[in-house]
């Protein structure tokens, strides 16, 4: 992970061939979380959007109790219609037991249906990265708490 304007990019490489096989960028909003997936040619393939009121993110704390949603749209729509997005990341409810006494998160992810394994293997790693910004405590905050 590297920063670029002091924000974090993630680069995926393959291991075997030392190559780069796409990037994760998360561009400046103060609210609504955006994460955009590129391919290893630097073309914007998709971007993951989400709204900030959802018990999830904007009170994590009673977010235990709701799914997340996360909606993937292709990366040369301008639109951030639900009805248009090409995929999902849903954080699962875990259960109430579950919810109350672990720190464990669940995923369900709706790839797109174009989306090549190199993509999906980007996807994956954004839903690592919504997981560590968005639902994991560091202290006495999350690590969202300043705009990110």
């Amino acid at each position: 992970m590297y920063h670029n304007n002091f924000r974090p990019v993630i680069i995926g490489f393959d291991n075997i061939n030392k190559k780069q096989i796409g990037k994760i960028n998360i561009p400046y909003k103060c609210f609504d979380p955006c994460f955009e997936i590129y391919d290893e040619n630097e073309i914007l393939k998709f971007k993951i959007l989400a709204k900030y009121c959802q018990w999830g993110i904007c009170c994590p704390s009673f977010g235990k109790c709701s799914s997340t949603k996360f909606f993937i749209y292709d990366g040369q729509s301008s639109s951030s219609n639900r009805d248009e997005s090409v995929g999902s990341i849903i954080r699962v409810v875990p259960g109430m037991a579950t919810g109350m006494f672990t720190d464990a998160d669940s995923f369900d992810i709706e790839f797109p249906p174009n989306a090549t394994p190199n993509e999906k293997l980007m996807i994956l790693g954004a839903t690592f990265m919504i997981d560590l910004i968005y639902f994991e405590s560091h202290g006495d905050s999350t690590i969202h708490d300043n705009c990110y």
